[in-house]
């Protein structure tokens, strides 16, 4: 049995937006790995064999190495995939590759240094950052939300446990319907807080669980009150200058001259997209790192660099889905805790395995193949578990007026969204409503998949209707008028 992360946020099953992964159960094989579309004192010796050079720290890898390097080709060879991996053994790391383009335009290539958007890994960061500041005494798990922000719907209820576990009941502000609207412009925090004061509380905190970016946006201006600095200041100050990670902050616009990853989506052809503007994530989703930096950040975090052990006790207690900052992710009877990160061009993933003492970070800025396929990939070659390399065909040509007898907006009793279906520089696109556009490939002439999020529409032009089914879940559209 495996669980399945769907690149779309939770309780919207279709699209590509910022959030968590949706887990969706599917049959397939025996081996299990659940990730959420998106994360102690010891001596300075730790930090120091940590975060020493990557030459000296590479060892030889136990695992077979050539079969990683194939994998990884073959998803460059096919377009599935540009990004960078890094895996660590016993805190150092054993094995790292990159393939594809940082910045298409200029040829320029991925290198071990190349920073990325990491989305809602960010949270396991300022988990760790309140946890802290807990640690000194200047706020406590049970602090009440109305000491700093009273406006907030049900601030008198709400405490900082609960917001870092998503269990606030807080409106999740990328779920606003005009987020589309403004995800790409600069937003000053003052606006935001507005947006998620003008929304009631979901339900009584502590009685549920749902995924809100609107916890961490929160948590960061408390983060920022507590230790009176900028949060950028703050991730340094407490976390990237003490490890030495140079390559690891709160991110501004996308900055290609600086080795930074554009983002990418895949139309026929790699095509550079217009990123999330890092102000909308802020606290949520707004820092930059590399895959080999994100492993040094956990292999501290969980090695008692950066919290003690009783914080870091209570970020791995799991109450339903969330602990503090971070997730379970089982494989193959294995437990690893960490983190996922998506939006729009860019997805990240952090896999920490205690008993194994491996982690894997994985980065892309291009994804044209289930990320979580990636990982059981990557995973089953890492711990010798049995995988079958994955089979691709390029996608099917049609004609122009065969699809666009499939252009048009539809809609269905059972799904929440108008889906319009479009053709854009000849490829047949979908766009469910406020979220991004995203491609169909033709498997014949009624059949289209968007393999990324495990999504197929069978068209049905004689009744104007169309089929969606995601992970096992069907829906049947009528083209509208609308």
């Amino acid at each position: 049995m495996t669980t399945i992360m769907e690149k779309t946020i939770v309780e919207k099953p279709v699209g590509i937006k910022l959030g968590h992964y949706r887990l969706l159960k599917m049959q397939r094989r025996e081996v299990v790995i659940k990730v959420l579309i998106a994360l102690t004192a010891v001596s300075a010796i730790v930090i120091t064999n940590c975060i020493q050079t990557r030459e000296n720290a590479a060892l030889q890898a136990s695992f077979n190495t050539e079969t990683m390097d194939s994998f990884f080709s073959m998803l460059e060879e096919n377009d599935r995939a540009m990004g960078s991996i890094s895996i660590f053994e016993n805190g150092r790391e054993v094995y790292s590759r990159q393939i594809g383009f940082r910045d298409i335009s200029a040829g320029h290539y991925h290198d071990r240094d190349t920073e990325f958007r990491v989305g809602s890994i960010s949270k396991t960061f300022l988990a760790a950052v309140i946890m802290q500041m807990v640690e000194e005494g200047r706020l406590s798990l049970e602090t009440r939300l109305d000491n700093f922000f009273p406006e907030v719907a049900n601030s008198q209820n709400i405490t900082i446990r609960q917001m870092l576990q998503h269990r606030s009941g807080i409106f999740n502000l990328t779920d606003d319907e005009t987020f589309p609207e403004w995800m790409q412009a600069n937003q000053n925090r003052a606006s935001l807080l507005q947006r998620i004061t003008e929304y009631e509380s979901l339900f009584e905190p502590g009685t549920q669980e749902n995924y809100s970016n609107s916890n961490y946006f929160l948590l960061a201006l408390i983060a920022e009150k507590t230790d009176s600095a900028s949060y950028d200041m703050v991730i340094y100050n407490r976390i990237a200058n003490p490890l030495g990670l140079k390559r690891t902050h709160v991110g501004d616009t996308v900055e290609p001259l600086r080795n930074e990853a554009l983002p990418y989506l895949f139309v026929g052809h790699w095509l550079e997209i217009t990123a999330i503007h890092p102000s909308v994530l802020f606290g949520a989703g707004d820092i930059v790192s590399t895959p080999y930096e994100l492993n040094v950040f956990f292999y501290n975090l969980f090695n008692g660099t950066l919290v003690s052990e009783n914080s870091l006790n209570e970020m791995k207690n799991i109450e339903g889905t969330f602990g503090l900052g971070l997730f379970e992710i089982p494989f193959y009877g294995r437990q690893a805790l960490g983190h996922t990160g998506g939006m729009p061009g860019f997805n990240a993933i952090t896999l920490y395995f205690p008993d194994e003492g491996v982690l894997v970070s994985y980065a892309t800025n291009a994804l044209r193949f289930p990320i979580n396929d990636i990982l059981i990939g990557v995973l089953s070659i890492a711990f010798a578990e049995t995988f079958e390399m994955p089979v691709f065909e390029d996608a099917l040509l049609l004609p122009a007026e065969v699809l666009q007898r499939y252009a048009g907006v539809y809609a269905s009793p059972d799904f929440p969204f108008l889906i319009t279906v479009f053709i854009e520089d000849g490829i047949l696109m979908a766009q469910a409503t406020g979220q991004s556009a995203f491609p169909l490939d033709a498997v014949d002439e009624y059949n289209f998949v968007f393999e990324t999020a495990h999504i197929h529409i069978q068209f049905l032009p004689e009744a104007g209707e169309m089929i969606m089914t995601q992970a096992g879940h069907s829906f049947r559209f009528t083209m509208t008028e609308d």
